[in-house]
């Protein structure tokens, strides 16, 4: 008796493996690497900005250190603070492929934010041998007082 249950139980076995199905599947996987050579650029520093309380959107725009304007609510900026945002060692065609997305600045303890568009890396300075930040610093409706900062990494492809 023993000996049939033992028959018994390995034939069970077999029969279960013997129906069992593999499956299989062929993965590639790929990664295109690009080298990237580096250029230094300075802060963006607006300085302190005294804007209307209950202001309506205002901005800045800057194009250098000479271009620097402020429209809307804003009673003083920080123009004559010594706006930086010149990049330097960078070859003087690449700026043309400089894709810059938009960066919101952030403040500890405040829900609203302030957003910088319209970058770009462009003219190039002869005097200085540098190229400068340009762009847009937008400043929402009824601002929050704070220090609204972020950093971002600018990509120039030649």
């Amino acid at each position: 008796m023993r000996k049939y249950f033992l028959l018994s139980a390995v034939a069970l076995m077999l029969t279960s493996n013997a129906n069992a199905e593999t499956n299989y599947a062929e993965v590639t996987a790929s990664a295109e690497v690009e080298l990237a050579s580096s250029f230094s650029c300075g802060d963006l520093h607006f300085g302190k900005l005294v804007i209307k309380k209950n202001n309506e959107e205002s901005y800045i725009t800057f194009d250098g250190p000479d271009g620097y304007y402020s429209h809307g609510d804003i009673l003083s900026d920080g123009a004559d603070t010594g706006f930086n945002g010149g990049c330097s060692e960078i070859d003087n065609y690449g700026t043309a492929n400089i894709n810059i997305p938009d960066v919101e600045l952030t403040a500890d303890g405040v829900d609203t934010k302030l957003t910088l568009s319209e970058l770009n890396v462009g003219e190039y300075d002869e005097d200085t041998y540098k190229h400068y930040i340009s762009g847009k610093l937008n400043i929402p409706a009824n601002v929050k007082a704070g220090y609204y900062s972020n950093s971002f990494t600018i990509m120039s492809t030649i």
